[in-house]
């Protein structure tokens, strides 16, 4: 049930969930298991599973409780990478970031532990 609950892209699901479900599709088809367990440590990935968890024990005030706070955190984490790309498309940033952006940042995860 949690493999199918982390596997299957629901329709209900908020993007930034469909999003991280990708990426650990990806990076479980690559064996890569460091990058899987960041992935599965990440915050939203924990809120959204204890609110399955919560639905699945019929617990449903928790479940929307956990619901309602992962679209916050959803909502202010894609808020958030929006300004941070116009303060770096007005040159509000001192550090020169080139094509990197948030959703490549479990690749250069991976990338500096190849490096070190």
């Amino acid at each position: 049930m949690l493999r199918d609950w982390l596997t299957v892209l629901r329709s209900d699901d908020i993007e930034a969930i469909k999003l991280l479900k990708r990426q650990l599709l990806v990076h479980t088809g690559e064996g890569n298991a460091n990058a899987t367990d960041e992935l599965l440590c990440h915050p939203l990935l924990r809120i959204y599973l204890a609110m399955l968890m919560h639905r699945e024990q019929g617990q449903l005030q928790q479940a929307l409780r956990l619901e309602v706070q992962l679209k916050e955190l959803a909502v202010r984490g894609v808020a958030r990478a929006a300004e941070f790309e116009w303060e770096e498309q007005h040159g509000l940033h001192n550090i020169d970031l080139g094509d990197v952006r948030l959703n490549h940042i479990p690749q250069l995860r991976e990338d500096s532990r190849a490096n070190s």
